[in-house]
């Protein structure tokens, strides 16, 4: 049966959540994390919202699914990047691993092309003066764990913190957050937001659905792997949120959405 989906559909006479969890049962290594259905029903039921489309096909059904959840580990609702720790240790571990670089494994989130870094914003805020103070700031080696905990503290509402991933799909830095979020909200830019008001409006499915549907729509990035998806091509689509070398990432959601398409038409559905 050749379907469009508009909203929450069912599998044979199931929802789909309840279906899925027959697939999940069968292939748990493919699919490791259990499926929230509450939250999965409260994200499909926006479908407009979150593809700019009243109806979408099952193949994009499937690139959209798997990837959020893989995102969100199955509970399809906004997750906020983390670092090693917990976030509620609350100790800046995870605020260190966001502002250094590892060579060769990841890049400072306090200097980078799409944000500003730490020290001039601190500065210009009146939170820091000296040029000493700065350049610590500055830095992508050594996160400055001695500085005064006010400090620290504040420094959460610069770049490399505040423009972590966030969202259904994480999306990430101050270039992201201006292009894909700002024309989400009324009031204020997300520029001039605190971390802890982006916290709070990436709870509404305006913002969460909105960013989401505003980077898959983008002609010019994920917006130019649609039409495979359309078609059954999975293996662009995951390159704009996974980078281009991240192979692991590709397999696994190759793999995840192969499964699940073989599973969906055993079960009449395509």
């Amino acid at each position: 049966m050749y379907m469009w989906i508009e909203g929450n559909f069912k599998v044979g006479s199931r929802p789909f959540s309840g279906w899925f969890r027959k697939v999940k049962a069968r292939y748990p290594e493919v699919f490791p994390h259990e499926l929230n259905a509450r939250n999965f029903a409260k994200v499909i039921r926006r479908i407009e919202l979150l593809t700019g489309k009243q109806a979408i096909s099952v193949n994009e059904f499937i690139g959209h699914f798997v990837l959020v959840y893989h995102e969100t580990k199955g509970t399809f609702a906004p997750v906020t990047e983390c670092g090693p720790v917990p976030e509620d240790a609350d100790d800046f571990r995870n605020d260190a691993w966001f502002f250094t670089q590892v060579p060769g494994k990841k890049r400072s989130y306090n200097h980078l092309p799409q944000n500003m870094p730490a020290g001039d914003l601190l500065r210009d805020w009146g939170v820091i003066s000296s040029d000493k103070d700065v350049d610590v700031w500055n830095s992508t080696t050594d996160y400055p764990f001695s500085q005064p905990e006010i400090v620290r503290r504040r420094a959460r509402d610069c770049d490399f913190y505040k423009f972590r991933g966030r969202g259904l799909h994480l999306i990430s830095f101050r270039t992201g957050y201006t292009q894909y979020v700002d024309p989400l909200l009324s009031k204020v830019t997300t520029g001039h937001m605190t971390n802890s008001g982006l916290d709070k409006a990436f709870q509404t499915p305006l913002v969460y659905c909105g960013a989401f549907r505003n980077f898959i729509t983008d002609p010019f990035w994920a917006g130019k792997a649609i039409p495979g998806l359309i078609s059954g091509d999975f293996t662009q689509y995951p390159q704009y949120f996974g980078g281009k070398t991240a192979v692991d990432y590709h397999k696994q959601f190759l793999k995840r959405c192969q499964t699940l398409r073989l599973a969906l038409r055993g079960a009449g559905v395509e």
